[in-house]
């Protein structure tokens, strides 16, 4: 299948901004890549649906650590239907994000590794939904949490509830913890997750579905690949 696309930029050396950003695209592919040096992300997406990063690292960003920076692998406004796979990030404030509020859909971290992350991965402002954490690790990180689905409150922009209908899926923040809290009308699930699992956040909300924590032998051991297998089964 051919890519369409209306925009990409691709800037091979030096410090940018993001060397990769996919704009207006469908049908799209980035592999085996390596970004570093960059200030705002790695990867980013705006107005894509079903493209996979995959086999990708967004390494030695260059900024200070505030916000709008360091979001080593990020789905901006409408982005859907986009899968990252086995992709590795270091020294991330946000490693695998979902920044596009309630125009980001259907969009999976699959096997993410984020090292020395100095801020969590998490739906990150206003009602990103369908957002799914599988297999995501977390090594050395030094924040107190690494993985969310919970309410953001007054951060931000009033970034409110960073993600709804969404799942993390086993799951390794044994050296952190998660958070996931229950949106109003919808609801956020940690499912076989190591390490410790919460809806403890910075603002007071309902817990969200926590199932199996520490509990080895989860099966399907990737809720992704096993839904993918049985889309092929039925011929879809």
């Amino acid at each position: 299948m051919a890519a369409r696309t209306s925009s990409i930029t691709a800037t091979p050396s030096g410090t940018r901004t993001t060397p990769i950003a996919l704009l207006r695209t469908e049908d799209f592919w980035v592999r085996s890549s390596t970004m570093l040096h960059f200030t705002q992300a790695g990867v980013a997406t705006q107005e894509t649906t079903r493209a996979i990063v995959e086999n990708c690292r967004a390494i030695d960003p260059v900024s200070i650590v505030t916000g709008s920076r360091r979001y080593n692998f990020n789905t901006y406004v409408y982005s859907q239907q986009v899968l990252f796979r086995d992709c590795y990030a270091y020294k991330s404030r946000h490693a695998f994000v979902s920044n596009g509020h309630s125009t980001v859909s259907g969009v999976v971290f699959l096997r993410g590794t984020a090292e020395y992350a100095l801020n969590s991965s998490e739906g990150h402002r206003r009602w990103s939904q369908g957002l799914l954490y599988d297999g995501h690790r977390d090594i050395d990180p030094h924040y107190d949490y690494t993985l969310g689905l919970y309410n953001r409150g007054r951060y931000g922009t009033s970034h409110g509830w960073s993600a709804a209908h969404s799942v993390a899926w086993r799951c390794d923040v044994s050296t952190s913890r998660l958070i996931v809290q229950k949106p109003p009308t919808a609801q956020n699930y940690a499912i076989g997750c190591l390490g410790t699992v919460t809806g403890d956040g910075p603002f007071q909300q309902p817990a969200g579905y926590i199932e199996g924590t520490g509990q080895p032998g989860l099966l399907p051991p990737s809720l992704y690949e096993a839904q993918f297998l049985d889309r092929l089964r039925d011929g879809f």
